[in-house]
């Protein structure tokens, strides 16, 4: 038995898996969640007992389950104590002033997925609807990208392995070859772009905070309509540069 088996809590993984599939569905009955867990009704119920008391979970007028004011609470609570994002978030309070787009930092998860870590949105009629802590596969948006060219080759392509790679829209990036040879042009030039790869009319821009002979913290990006993104496109790309470079100084790691 590895380490990771023996502290393996199986009652709480099934929880938490709960948590995930109410959260990916806004929200669920008793039934819906039975369905897509497999666990018992007697199961599901005292784990939504339990998650209930701690405010984790509450149950609506349609006895749907969703996710309790808990989870916000601590979603502040993280933000508010994490360094990087504290240190940050004035900068990107400060673009998306500057530019009235939706600004993000996200990072690289363990399974290659990108986490929308923070968000600050836009001030335009259109708006990219991202939710902090959404995750989206990194192959196909901006951030995602940047954060992929920033590892070695060896974690890079263990990645690009593994995507099951799906079309979004028709410009969205479908098979490894293309993904590696974006991943090389993006190290080239220093930033990524997601031309509408995600969704139709979305257009993002994204450079790394990554300290000189250090690893990636976490990629920031600015993301609006494509025609007023690439009117801006050098721009947008000097001030995302100026500003991880402050952060990066900020945060003493230069």
């Amino acid at each position: 038995m590895s380490k990771d088996q023996q502290y393996f809590l199986q009652s709480l993984d099934n929880a938490l898996s709960v948590v995930d599939i109410i959260c990916d569905h806004g929200s669920l009955t008793l039934t819906e969640i039975r369905k897509l867990t497999g666990f018992s009704n007697a199961t599901i119920l005292r784990m939504l007992s339990t998650l209930e008391q701690h405010k984790c979970i509450q149950k609506d007028q349609n006895s749907k389950y969703r996710l309790g004011y808990k989870f916000a609470y601590w979603g502040n609570h993280v933000e508010q104590h994490n360094i990087l994002i504290s240190t940050a978030s004035p900068y990107l309070l400060d673009l998306r002033d500057q530019y009235f787009e939706t600004v993000h930092l996200n990072t690289l998860l363990p399974d290659g997925k990108v986490l929308f870590a923070y968000r600050v949105p836009g001030k335009g009629s259109i708006v990219m609807n991202t939710v902090v802590g959404s995750q989206l596969e990194a192959y196909c948006t901006g951030t995602g990208k940047m954060l992929l060219a920033c590892l070695d080759d060896e974690n890079f392509l263990k990645f690009a392995d593994s995507y099951h790679y799906c079309k979004f829209t028709d410009t969205t990036i479908t098979d490894k070859k293309a993904l590696i040879n974006e991943i090389n042009a993006i190290r080239s030039r220093g930033y990524a772009i997601d031309n509408e790869e995600s969704e139709v009319g979305l257009y993002c821009i994204a450079v790394p905070i990554k300290p000189d002979g250090g690893q990636a913290l976490a990629a920031i990006s600015i993301s609006g309509p494509t025609v007023r993104m690439v009117a801006n496109q050098e721009r947008i790309i000097a001030s995302l540069q100026e500003v991880s470079s402050c952060i990066i100084k900020d945060l003493g790691l230069n």
